[in-house]
């Protein structure tokens, strides 16, 4: 195939895939609007090139060396790790867990199938990072009626357990 060719194939794929604008502002600046999900499947085709993307910051930040630090961001079930700055590292406030939802980061940065730097780490490299929500804690939504139920069922079930071990003594 000639290497003209394949970028055209791209370019319509682009085009195709998504809608005419947003194509041609990835054609225009070598960046991809994508999720993190397409990225875990993106395979050869976003080695390499600029991608923009919005997740969650959630687990741990860990450090990277060289000024540097990890976040692992998340969305819709898939996860990805970060390369960031250590001034970008400290715009996250809040991580991702239980009763906590982690701060909404919008990264721009290169994608790496298989990164030589990280040992072959499937990564990104960012260029930006925007918080786009602080996140907090979430509420625990305890439904009172259910709590009830449950309450009842098991006094319900005490109350057989006890007859049933005083009917077997009255036997005996």
């Amino acid at each position: 195939m000639k290497p003209g060719t394949l970028v055209i194939s791209v370019i319509l794929a682009l085009l195709l895939w998504s809608s005419p604008a947003q194509a041609a502002a990835a054609v225009a600046t070598g960046t991809t609007t994508t999720t993190i999900a397409s990225l875990s499947s993106a395979g050869t085709l976003l080695d390499g090139q600029r991608v923009d993307f919005v997740g969650e910051a959630v687990g741990d930040i860990i450090d990277g060396g060289r000024d540097h630090k990890w976040l692992t961001l998340y969305e819709a079930g898939a996860s990805i790790s970060v390369f960031v700055s250590d001034a970008a590292s400290r715009q996250v406030t809040n991580l991702g867990r239980y009763g906590v939802r982690g701060t909404t980061l919008e990264i721009r940065g290169v994608y790496h199938l298989a990164c030589e730097e990280h040992q072959g780490l499937s990564d990104v490299h960012a260029i930006t990072v925007k918080v786009l929500d602080e996140g907090g804690s979430t509420p625990s939504a305890i439904n009172v009626r259910q709590l009830q139920v449950g309450l009842l069922l098991a006094g319900i079930g005490l109350l057989l357990l006890l007859l049933h071990w005083r009917l077997r003594e009255r036997k005996r």
